[in-house]
């Protein structure tokens, strides 16, 4: 049976993956609506407890290629921009959330405001049933095999020495570091 609607595809315009994955839907014979992020405030939409509307074509699937603090706000004022990029943003994580659409890169409403930072990231692959690794809060002190994370850092480093005052958060060696080092 044909699925009837269009897949919006929402990147930047300079976006390789989303043109790659855009070519590849369109040679399978599938819609898509190219949705440049900058311009996504401009777009007219329609959201309900069925469907999903972008300028007037129904939507079934979203590759959602927008991450949190990008500028989706072309054509508002500057004092009202964050406004906008907030708004914007809501509207489509509803859409994402939404039990008939076919999303891809699906945030929740606590990830895209809560910062995406491995605090954030980790508490939210937990609750998906990811195994994560071990981690500890406040102690300094080394430990063998653990990596430190700054708390609103995306890299981790060598743990510090004893003269380290600041509050780490230390990654031991686990399933899933094991897993990803592989």
């Amino acid at each position: 049976m044909a699925q009837t609607g269009v897949v919006a595809i929402v990147a930047a315009s300079t976006d390789q993956v989303a043109g790659a994955v855009q070519e590849r839907l369109r040679a399978r014979h599938t819609e898509v609506l190219a949705c440049d992020a900058g311009a996504l405030s401009q777009l007219s939409i329609t959201l309900d407890s069925s469907r999903f509307v972008v300028e007037g074509a129904s939507v079934r699937g979203i590759l959602w290629r927008i991450v949190p603090g990008m500028h989706l706000h072309l054509g508002f004022d500057q004092a009202d921009q964050s406004f906008a990029d907030s708004e914007v943003a809501a509207a489509w994580l509803a859409a994402l959330n939404a039990p008939f659409i076919h999303a891809i890169n699906r945030y929740s409403a606590t990830v895209w405001y809560g910062g995406a930072n491995w605090p954030t990231w980790r508490s939210w692959l937990r609750r998906q049933g990811v195994p994560v690794s071990a981690m500890h809060l406040g102690s300094s002190l080394p430990v063998a095999g653990a990596r430190w994370m700054p708390f609103m850092s995306d890299a981790p480093r060598d743990a510090p020495g004893l003269g380290a005052r600041l509050t780490p958060i230390l990654l031991r060696k686990g399933p899933a570091i094991d897993r990803l080092a592989a």
